[in-house]
């Protein structure tokens, strides 16, 4: 397949995800998916992923800070991280970058448990950008366990996204 067939599935998908509104399903039992507007031009949002001091800023749910080791954002590069939880307990991660699309799509892995790839599909609109996460899980169970949590801390994660974009 060449880059002309690539990206005409590419924007083919990008049509379905164009209007906001448009309610969101998980694919799968394993899968948890949120989204949200943003007023801002995508590669702007899409700089907040790449700029590790950006980044730190608002990743993860509300109290939360990050202390980052490791940031190598380009495909295959690693990301090594420590949140800092409002209850002062430490949450190290290891993520790697699986595939970076600038600025439309970003891909990565948490290799280790719970493991799962979550996948941002950046989405410009007329009036700004629509990010959608599509976070997948190795098991139904997992997904439910890590939901009872997560739903909640990734909606957070976004509000901290957009109070970092209006600065």
């Amino acid at each position: 397949e060449g880059l002309y067939e690539t990206m005409g599935r590419f924007c083919g998908y990008l049509s379905k995800l164009k209007t906001p509104a448009d309610p969101l399903q998980p694919r799968s039992k394993r899968e948890l998916v949120c989204d949200a507007h943003f007023e801002t031009p995508v590669d702007r949002v899409f700089s907040a992923f790449r700029d590790p001091v950006q980044l730190a800023a608002w990743w993860g749910p509300e109290g939360f800070t990050n202390t980052f080791h490791l940031f190598e954002f380009v495909e295959g590069g690693k990301w090594t991280l420590t949140m800092h939880g409002p209850d002062g307990r430490d949450y190290p991660n290891e993520l790697s970058f699986v595939e970076i699309y600038p600025p439309y799509r970003l891909v990565i892995e948490h290799p280790t448990s719970p493991h799962f790839i979550a996948e941002f599909d950046l989405v410009p609109l007329d009036q700004g950008t629509r990010l959608v996460m599509h976070q997948v899980f190795d098991s139904d169970d997992e997904c439910q366990r890590i939901a009872e949590y997560a739903g909640n801390g990734n909606s957070e994660m976004f509000e901290r996204l957009r109070a970092l974009l209006k600065t």
